[in-house]
């Protein structure tokens, strides 16, 4: 199976809330990766998707709308994005790039396609890692150390082609502890499709706890009680309460 590792730069974070204000992706770059071979160069383009980059994005990225006005259309960004000879697309926070993408990609071929996510995976793969972001994981993991890892491909952190060109690296990584730890590539695709299982507990009460600490009474409160709807907290909290429920450890 060949993969993708793929990144956007957007105008702004998405929002389900009444009122606010579109949002797009101003560039695109991808990696690609075979099992056996070396990772090469990233891809890239600058995409004109006709929204106004917000300041809080710009500040990240430092893309300018000025770059993006020449750039190619959110639709042919997702046709090369499809194009080629892969069979998987890969990011780090795949919910936040599908956004963007899975509406642009064929929906005929999209069930053939499988969709990884390295942070869902990594967080059931290296729980205890200080961090799951893309730039933590790469240092935890060491992941500059593989022989075919250019540091020059990726010196400027949050822009598409030099996160893709990470992504990807990690990527490599997970394939190789889920063959290690005798997981297959469904169990990863199922992961990447639900809800994130996290490690380290946010909310103010218990806040730094790992999750797998998080006292029973307080879990069941989150599940059955509170008003909380962030989709990966429930799921987490669901998770320990029925291990807890079930005697697991």
């Amino acid at each position: 199976m060949t993969y993708r590792s793929f990144d956007l730069e957007t105008t702004g974070l998405p929002s389900d809330e009444e009122g606010a204000a579109p949002t797009g992706f101003m560039q695109i770059g991808w990696t690609d990766y075979t099992p056996g071979e070396p990772i090469g160069e990233p891809t890239a383009h600058f995409v004109n998707c006709g929204i106004k980059c917000s300041i809080e994005a710009r500040a990240v990225h430092h893309i300018t709308d000025r770059q993006v006005e020449g750039g190619i259309s959110p639709s042919e960004a997702c046709a090369q994005l499809a194009g080629g000879r892969h069979e998987a697309l890969c990011a780090h926070n795949i919910d936040h790039e599908k956004h963007y993408v899975g509406p642009g990609i064929n929906p005929e071929t999209d069930e053939e396609r499988a969709w990884l996510c390295t942070y869902k995976t990594a967080l059931r793969l290296w729980p205890e890692a200080p961090g799951h972001k893309l730039h933590e994981l790469r240092y935890f993991l060491d992941l500059d150390s593989a022989n075919d890892f250019d540091p020059r491909l990726c010196a400027t952190p949050h822009l598409a082609p030099d996160d893709s060109y990470v992504g990807a690296h990690l990527l490599r990584r997970v394939l190789q502890e889920a063959e290690k730890q005798g997981i297959g590539i469904d169990r990863l695709m199922k992961w990447s499709s639900g809800p994130a299982l996290l490690h380290t507990c946010f909310l103010k009460k218990h806040k730094g706890m790992p999750w797998s600490k998080v006292p029973t009474d307080y879990l069941d409160w989150i599940v059955n009680k509170s008003d909380i709807k962030d989709r990966d907290i429930r799921a987490t909290a669901r998770f320990y309460l029925r291990r807890n429920s079930s005697g697991g450890t």
